[in-house]
This record gives C-alpha cells, sequence and structure tokens, in this order.
C-alpha cells in the first residue's frame, strides 16, 4: 500500500515564508507605528502650538460651519488650506474634542503612509528588500513624527512631499509630460498642504540640471515643465508683491547671521536624522553624484541633495528674518526617510565615497565638541524641533550638563559607528538597527516633552473644563480682547467653545491677531460699540493686564483671567483699568477710565486703592490728566485711596512709575504694587474735579 505524503509540514512553511515577507513587514511597521502614535499622541490633552494649531482649526470649523475659510467670522489671508478642508468633517459633530482626536488620528494615519512611501521609493530605486524595511522603520521612529499629534498641516505635507519626490525620481530617470504632469501635481498638492515644499519645485529643477549634466538641449527636450514652473512661480510672486504670511522672508540678505543659521541647522538636522545613517549617506550622495552609474539612482541622489539643501536654507532663512532664533525642524521632517534610503544604498554599493564619510562624520564630531545644544534648547527655542523637546525632556530628568553629556556621547559613539561601517568594521546594515533604537528613544522624549507642556498649557490657561463657556448655555458670545491680554489664553477658549463665535478688540493697545482685527468704541457714558450698532450679547473679557468693572451686567462665570458677563440691554462699561493685572498687581504704566452716566444728576464715583507689601521701599506712581500731574508715594503697610469721579463724559487717569529695589519676594511683578478698583453711582461731589480726576484736597 502506498502511502501518499503528508502536505501540513510544506503548507505550515509557505504560511511561515509568507508571513515574512518585507511588504507584509512594511504593512504590519505602519499598522504598528499608527497604533502607537495613536495611543501616545491621545495624551496630548489640547494644542498648545499656537497661533498655528488655532488658525487650523477654526478654519476647519469655518469651513464645516458653510462660512467658508474664515477664523470667528474674519477672512485669513492663507494660500495652505489642504489640511482645514480635509480636517472640516470632524466639526461636524459639535463637539471640538471630537474634532481634536479625529483629526490627529487622520494626521497619525498620514504619517505612517509615509513609511510605505519610503518603502515603494527605495525598492524603485532598487535596493534589496529588507534594507527597504529599514529605511521605512527609521521613518516610522522619525521623532518628527511628534506632529502627527498636532492641528498642523504638517503630517499631510510630510507624505505628499514624500509622494511627489517619488514622482520627481521617476521624472527625472524616464522624463515625459505624463511623468513630469505628475510629480508637478504631487509637489502643488504638498505645497498647498505646507507653504516650505513649494522647495520641491525648485529642487525639481535644480536637479533636471544636474542629472542632464547643464546640458541646455536635453533639459530643454525632456524637462521643460519641471524647469520652467519654477520660474513662472518667481514670476507670479514678485508681479503680486505679497508672500503672505511670510512676507518677512522677502528681506533676506546674506549676513554672518544667515550664514551661522545655515551651518547651525546642518548640524542639528545631522543629529535630528540619526548620525550614525548621516555620514553614509553624505558618502553615497557625493558618490553617485560625480560617478553617475544608474540614472534613477543619479536622479534620486541630485534630488535628495536639492531638496535638503533648499530646506535647510528656508529653515535658517526663517529662523533668521523672523527674529524667533529657533532651529526650524519642522521644515525638515522628509530629512529622515531620504537620508535613510541614501544610506541602504551606500550599504548595497559596498559603501562609497568613505572618505567624505569620514569627514563628514569629523566635521560633525567637532561641531557636537564646539556648540552646546542647551544654547538652542533654552526657552522657545525648542518650540519647533522634536529634537530639542526631547533634549528638554532629559534636561528635567537628569540635569542640564549631563543631558548635554549624554548627547554629546550618544552622538559621537554613532559617528564611530559610521566610519567603522566605512572600512567594513562593522555591520552597515546594523546600524540601521541603531538608527532606529535611537530614533524611539528620541521621539519617546520629544512626545514625553509635549505630553507634559500640553498639561501645563490646559491647567495655567483652560483648567479642568475647558469648554466652561459652553456650559454655561450661552450663545453668540463675543470675545473682547483687551490691552495686554494673554492671547494664547483667547485662543485656545474660542477653539473649545464653540458658543464663543466672534472676537474683537478693547483699547488701541490691544494686540490683533487672527479673528480678532475689529476694534470695539466705548463711548464717554461707558456704551460698547462694534462697528457702530451698542452690544447686547454675552461678552467674555480678557482681563491679563486690564480689569473691567461692569454697569448693569451679570457676571456668568470666570476662570483665570476670562471673565463671562451678561449685559442688561446694552453692554456698559463702569471702569476700565489698563495696566492692573488679574493677580491685582499695578505694572509700571497704564491708564484708569471712569465713564460717566447718562443722567446728569449723578456722577460715577470710583476708588483705586494702592498698598505696598512688606519688605519694599516706598514707591513714587505719577498720576495725570489733562497736562496735571501729582505723584503719590506709596509705602509699605499703608492703603492710599485716590478717588475719581466723571459725570456726564468719561475721566481718565495715566499712571507711571519705576520698577522699586525688591528687598523681598523677587518672583512678584516689576512694580509690586497692589490696586484695587471699585465703583458706584451717587451725587457729585465738589471736592473732586471730574475732567482732572485728581484729588484737591488732602489724602
Amino acid at each position: 500500500m502506498t502511502v501518499a505524503p503528508s502536505s501540513a509540514a510544506p503548507t505550515r512553511s509557505r504560511v511561515v515564508a509568507i508571513a515574512v515577507q518585507p511588504v507584509h513587514a512594511v504593512a504590519a511597521l505602519a499598522l504598528a507605528g499608527f497604533a502607537v502614535r495613536l495611543w501616545v499622541v491621545f495624551g496630548r490633552e489640547l494644542q498648545r502650538y499656537l497661533p498655528d494649531e488655532y488658525l487650523y482649526g477654526q478654519l476647519a470649523r469655518s469651513i464645516a460651519d458653510g462660512h467658508g475659510a474664515r477664523v470667528l467670522g474674519e477672512p485669513v489671508a492663507l494660500p495652505t488650506l489642504m489640511q482645514p478642508y480635509l480636517t472640516a468633517p470632524t466639526w461636524l459633530f459639535g463637539d471640538p474634542e471630537l474634532a481634536f482626536r479625529l483629526t490627529q488620528g487622520l494626521n497619525a494615519a498620514a504619517m505612517s503612509l509615509g513609511a510605505v512611501v519610503v518603502y515603494t521609493l527605495a525598492r524603485d530605486l532598487r535596493v534589496p528588500a529588507w534594507a527597504a524595511v529599514g529605511a521605512a522603520a527609521v521613518a516610522i521612529v522619525s521623532p518628527g513624527l511628534l506632529y502627527s499629534g498636532y492641528v498642523t498641516a504638517d503630517a499631510i505635507g510630510y507624505l505628499l512631499a514624500l509622494v511627489a519626490v517619488r514622482a520627481a525620481v521617476r521624472s527625472l530617470s524616464k522624463p515625459s509630460v505624463r511623468t513630469q504632469g505628475w510629480f508637478l501635481a504631487m509637489a502643488t498638492l504638498a505645497t498647498f498642504a505646507r507653504a516650505q515644499y513649494a522647495a520641491l519645485f525648485f529642487a525639481a529643477a535644480a536637479a533636471s540640471v544636474i542629472v542632464e549634466h547643464a546640458k541646455p538641449r536635453p533639459l530643454l527636450t525632456r524637462h521643460l515643465l519641471i524647469l520652467g514652473t519654477p520660474f513662472l512661480a518667481a514670476i507670479a510672486v514678485v508681479a503680486t508683491g505679497r508672500l503672505g504670511r511670510y512676507g518677512a522672508l522677502a528681506s533676506w540678505h546674506v549676513s554672518p547671521a544667515s550664514l551661522q543659521w545655515l551651518a547651525a541647522t546642518a548640524f542639528m538636522l545631522a543629529l535630528a536624522v540619526g548620525a550614525v545613517l548621516v555620514p553614509g549617506a553624505a558618502g553615497w550622495l557625493t558618490h553617485t553624484l560625480a560617478n553617475p552609474a544608474s540614472r534613477t539612482r543619479s536622479a534620486y541622489a541630485a534630488m535628495t541633495l536639492a531638496l535638503i539643501g533648499v530646506l535647510i536654507a528656508a529653515s535658517a532663512l526663517t529662523s533668521v528674518e523672523t527674529g524667533s532664533g529657533r532651529f526650524f525642524e519642522r521644515y525638515l521632517l522628509v530629512a529622515a526617510p531620504l537620508l535613510a534610503i541614501a544610506f541602504c544604498l551606500w550599504v548595497d554599493e559596498g559603501c562609497p565615497g568613505r572618505y567624505v564619510a569620514v569627514g563628514t562624520a569629523i566635521a560633525i564630531a567637532i561641531a557636537i565638541a564646539r556648540i552646546p545644544l542647551s544654547e538652542y534648547s533654552a526657552g522657545q527655542g525648542r518650540a519647533d524641533s522634536p529634537l530639542l523637546l526631547a533634549l528638554g525632556d532629559l534636561e528635567v530628568r537628569i540635569g542640564v550638563g549631563s543631558a548635554s553629556l549624554v548627547v554629546a556621547l550618544t552622538a559621537t559613539g554613532c559617528l564611530v559607528l559610521g566610519v567603522a561601517a566605512a572600512f567594513n568594521r562593522v555591520s552597515g546594515r546594523s546600524l540601521i538597527v541603531v538608527a532606529v533604537a535611537v530614533g524611539c528613544v528620541a521621539s519617546f522624549g520629544a512626545h514625553a516633552a509635549d505630553r507634559s507642556l500640553s498639561h501645563d498649557v490646559r491647567a495655567a490657561r483652560l483648567g479642568p473644563n475647558r469648554d466652561w463657556v459652553d456650559r454655561l448655555g450661552q450663545s453668540d458670545v463675543l470675545l473682547m480682547q483687551t490691552a495686554g491680554g494673554d492671547q494664547s489664553g483667547a485662543m485656545l477658549l474660542t477653539l473649545h467653545n464653540q458658543s464663543i463665535t466672534q472676537a474683537a478688540l478693547l483699547g488701541q493697545d490691544a494686540t490683533p491677531f487672527d479673528g480678532a482685527i475689529r476694534r470695539l468704541h466705548v463711548s464717554t457714558t461707558g456704551r460698547v460699540l462694534l462697528d457702530g450698532s451698542p452690544v447686547r450679547r454675552p461678552l467674555v473679557a480678557v482681563e491679563t493686564a486690564t480689569q473691567l468693572v461692569w454697569d448693569d451686567s451679570t457676571r456668568l462665570g470666570q476662570f483665570g483671567d476670562f471673565t463671562l458677563v451678561r449685559p442688561r440691554g446694552d453692554a456698559r462699561l463702569a471702569i476700565s483699568a489698563e495696566g492692573l493685572y488679574r493677580d491685582g498687581w499695578l505694572s509700571g504704566s497704564g491708564s484708569i477710565t471712569v465713564f460717566g452716566t447718562a443722567a446728569r444728576s449723578a456722577c460715577r464715583h470710583a476708588t483705586l486703592a494702592l498698598s505696598l507689601p512688606s519688605g519694599f521701599n516706598p514707591v513714587p506712581i505719577e498720576f495725570g490728566s489733562d497736562h496735571l500731574t501729582r505723584t503719590i508715594v506709596v509705602r509699605s503697610g499703608r492703603v492710599v485711596r485716590l478717588p475719581i469721579q466723571a459725570s456726564t463724559s468719561a475721566t481718565t487717569l495715566s499712571f507711571r512709575a519705576p520698577s522699586p529695589r525688591l528687598v523681598s519676594a523677587p518672583s512678584l511683578r516689576a512694580l509690586s504694587v497692589r490696586a484695587h478698583v471699585s465703583s458706584r453711582t451717587g451725587p457729585c461731589s465738589s471736592g473732586l474735579s471730574s475732567r482732572a480726576g485728581l484729588p484737591i484736597g488732602a489724602m
């Protein structure tokens, strides 16, 4: 009897073989990256990257409401509107918190799909399949994917830019009208998402010149569309004379500061990408351009170098011309996957250009020894850089000096491994594992810092109930931004309370922001007018450095610097005290305006009570009105009361004082005089001048 062979073992073998195919590994990697990123970014309590997250959120909300691309009803000149249109459906549920979380999910999905694009691009370049998976892994753990949790266009722009790079390589290697058109379409979409990806057009044009060795005939016959688009765009910008929000960039000129930032940006990018990969990537890029063996790989090398070069210049330019002095790593998110592919190609070709790799490693090592990263991560320096956010988190955990030492030793060790790989002392593929491990650690630090900062922002700006205005049941609320008002808090409040539908400015010193550009007018009797009409709707006033006393209004709620009031009829102010902080401290200068009453038989009486805590030297305060001045000295332990009255017109009293020498409590305001204003209506007093607002008698 013949026994048939069992098919169970071969079947299991085939199943295992299918399970470990590189394409399936990439799919699993993308799904795992999406799940982990989603879990991590959901720990981010609210938007803190302002005004960008506020702007994109309000635009999406307005589009969902059918009002077009507006912020609180006001038009905004923003050419990059893809993200608001894509996320507008998330606002259809009428829940700002749900819209925030759904937007994070969309962004996490977009950035995870970037790993798939990286893999397919690497395979187009004939990178071995598992090495291509390694490049995708580097992309998925990149600290730059921190922005998947942000309500910004970085995630969508990142994905589209990678697709555009792949299209550019195809067009440069096999030029045709179809391939050029596909690239231009993808680059246009990427630019519509993030303005800095206009660099794709210029990079592709420069890459075409490199690939064709600057020969005019093949350039004009093969790449005319790619060559012509940047020039047409430049002509359009010059013709209109406008760069919108990027107008500051038009003043660029070569200067020591711009050259310094070019070098600093390139150095910090090398650390952000992963110092272990950069030497090999630099060696392959230069070798391939000098010795092109494959048109496809030559096109990739030219496109990668040109694009990263333009983006580094744009990042440095933004740092200098906007006066921010920050490392704009946000502009360079695509550099990590592109350089990871270049490193894989370097390993695949036997590590050519090893002396360029060694020189690159030495240059970075010297920069590490001479440039302390802690200088760039201080204050707002880390605002646009996941790398510096991670460094800041490490500084909190182990101290500034220890953190700098750990980063320097880690980066130097990575550079040593890169040099060893150049001379075949270390497997090049093992360095991908090192890059993935370092990327995971840096990503963990960046996310931890971001989550901590978002918690602090929520606690300081909004408290436990971010939608407290909505919860009070009001509708069509007007936000009133005052002089010195907390703009960040005002943006967050409007973003999380859909009942706030408009914003306006009170006083000439109130600083405008997106959606808050119109100015309120207050009559001499305190009547609040907007566009000539009386305001009769609920108002939420930002009282960070301006205290308001309302007449005939009901206070509905208060949190932090915000007060919600509902007027009984027309909104009327009794007192506006600019320069008086919410916590009761008086600033170095400001003014107190007492508004008159509508009745001639009655005056409004206000009292400004001034006091100075123990331990401070006496503070002289100069008050003035209508060219009359008087200096009042406030001493510790005493209360000085300054009466002011107004009849049918308003009385304004300005004040100015020097900063005292502090004896104790150095964390207090610069001018440590406490002040309190109160108001009542009654018969006019002959002892006070309603014009000057200064007391005639002794105090």
